[in-house]
């Protein structure tokens, strides 16, 4: 196409709105295929060898003539006055030196806590208020360290060892926005005070775009929740400098504890798969916790359960693989989110459940899965029970559910027949190179019979 095209175009605006939508279409339609093709074709383009070691720095720090190693939470902040720690489960410990040459008076803060936690050797922890950008309850002490001197405490919830029932919630997808309500978010976490499960675990895609601004409201919402905290990353939270920004705010990408005689653990599959860090860390959690009931907790699941769903592991090797490792324990459930609705289903006897609709834009049946909900899941030492629960609150609109069904279909499409794919484009391009040849022959024949009826006879 040349400049003869743009020509043609100019003169005729019915021609010229034709080819608008057309070369529009198609260009969209290339986009689409590269878009799909970077995303689900070749692993992503992360280098998490970036982040072999980034545990080391939640759990051990020196600063200020302190030094801090612990596990089962993590360092949130540290100085000559005061160290703040995250619980990441429920049973911890924790030492503290003193590295300078006076004695100090350290205040130590623990969040994200229940109040029955019980400390030894005793600290004298008493509740305060959430400080800002802390979540749950905050217990706060006062040590004493002389010069060189190193103490050890443990710190334990007090009903974690019973193997009675219990009670957690599971939402995902909030995604937080810069300028948008979060009302859906809101409600749930007003629930989750008014019901006071055991405990929340968040799914993933807390925020939007991976900005600040949407961490910082992230975590205003979750001050309010007056039980623990724990969240998973997704891919919306690692955009930009989201990585960096939600170890800031919530801390490492996997980790597990347990609770009542089961073990949760959480793992890191936002680039829709789960990256070496974390599968190796997953086989060594299953390993130590060999013969105990286990939950496992991943933002994007392994299969999307929808016929024409991408929204899962897109290569089959890393499905496979995850699937042999788990299947050789007793994980009596798999959580996940990124799908914007309420789905379940079993792989090798295993049940997976995924709940999406904390606030996102939501897709499915409205009346069947793509509505507004968290899940509470009751837990006995014999079986697991979840249960979607509604919230009041935005459904999946007819438009989404056909842009969800066009979009997922050409993936699923492109993925499996990239070569016929390319060909077709191809094509469709040719097509219409075709078509203005034609147009503009005709144009041309036209042109000519007006030139030759107004010839004058001589």
């Amino acid at each position: 196409m040349n400049k003869c095209l743009i020509n043609t175009i100019i003169k005729n605006k019915k021609t010229a709105f034709f080819y608008f939508i057309l070369i529009s279409l198609l260009l969209l339609w290339g986009s689409h295929i590269v878009w799909t093709f970077v995303v689900f074709g070749p692993d992503p383009f992360v280098d998490f060898s970036v982040y072999k070691d980034f545990h080391t720095k939640f759990h051990i720090r020196d600063e200020e003539g302190i030094f801090v190693r612990c596990r089962g939470m993590r360092i949130k902040n540290i100085n000559k006055e005061k160290v703040s720690f995250v619980m990441l489960g429920f049973d911890g410990e924790f030492r503290i030196k003193n590295t300078g040459s006076h004695t100090k008076r350290v205040k130590i803060e623990i969040s994200n806590t229940k109040r029955e936690i019980i400390s030894n050797p005793r600290l004298d922890l008493k509740p305060i208020n959430p400080t800002p950008g802390e979540y749950g309850n905050t217990l706060a002490s006062h040590i004493v360290l002389n010069p060189g001197e190193e103490k050890i405490y443990s710190v334990t919830d007090s009903s974690c060892k019973d193997k009675t029932d219990f009670t957690f919630f599971y939402m995902g997808d909030p995604q937080v926005k810069i300028g948008k309500k979060t009302e859906i978010f809101e409600k749930i976490m007003e629930e989750t005070a008014e019901k006071k499960p055991d405990f929340i675990i968040i799914g993933g895609d807390i925020v939007h775009y991976g900005l600040e601004e949407e961490y910082e409201t992230a975590v205003r919402v979750l001050e309010k929740s007056p039980v623990p905290v724990f969240t998973l990353v997704g891919n919306h939270d690692v955009r930009l400098d989201g990585r960096n920004l939600y170890m800031k705010y919530f801390g490492p990408f996997f980790y597990y504890f347990e609770y009542k005689g089961y073990v949760f653990i959480f793992i890191d599959s936002s680039a829709d798969y789960i990256y070496k860090e974390s599968l190796d860390f997953l086989k060594e959690s299953l390993e130590k916790t060999r013969g105990k009931p286990v939950l496992i907790f991943m933002h994007v699941p392994p299969y999307d359960p929808r016929k024409w769903g991408m929204h899962g592991f897109y290569r089959e090797k890393h499905k496979k693989e995850f699937m042999d490792i788990i299947s050789a324990y007793d994980v009596r459930g798999v959580f996940s989110s990124h799908i914007h609705g309420h789905y379940e289903y079993k792989s090798k006897r295993i049940p997976f459940y995924i709940s999406g609709g904390g606030g996102g834009v939501l897709v499915g049946k409205p009346e069947i899965h793509g509505y507004s909900h968290y899940t509470s899941v009751s837990v006995t030492p014999d079986s697991i029970s979840p249960q979607p629960v509604t919230v009041e609150g935005r459904k999946a609109s007819f438009f989404v559910r056909l842009l969800d069904l066009v979009v997922e279909g050409l993936s699923r499409f492109y993925m499996n027949n990239p070569i016929p794919t390319i060909l077709l484009y191809a094509l469709s391009w040719r097509g219409l190179v075709f078509v203005w040849k034609k147009r503009k022959k005709s144009q041309d024949k036209q042109e000519l019979k007006e030139i030759n009826s107004n010839k004058i006879p001589s």
